[in-house]
């Protein structure tokens, strides 16, 4: 099996060139070389088209011998829809502070 950085020689494509074009850092791609990309990183999909040869790490098995399904565990992300009202709202409220009033200054006659 060869490792990531021997796939990018070949397709002669630099660290940082992978790392711009999958929007990650230059490390994740050094910890990917030694410890192999899981099929469900949400990188693998485009690092497949960029390097076809890249192969996922093993899947990891629980003790019944089911796949270890630790990797959905992340809570999902709610969706923000913007609407008028919404973006009304907003700039209708100004913050008014309690412990840091707004001080008026009297200037007086000039």
């Amino acid at each position: 099996m060869q490792n990531l950085l021997t796939i990018m020689k070949i397709h002669d494509i630099t660290v940082n060139e992978l790392a711009t074009k999958l929007d990650v850092a230059t490390s994740q791609i050094y910890r990917w070389n030694k410890k192999g990309i899981s099929q469900h990183n949400p990188h693998f999909k485009q690092l497949k088209e960029i390097l076809p040869e890249v192969k996922p790490k093993e899947k990891t098995l629980t003790k019944n011998g089911k796949e270890d399904s630790r990797y959905k565990a992340g809570r999902k992300k709610k969706k923000l829809i913007l609407t008028e009202t919404n973006i009304k709202e907003s700039e209708k409220k100004e913050f008014k502070s309690k412990v840091f009033p707004k001080i008026y200054i009297n200037k007086g006659p000039q």
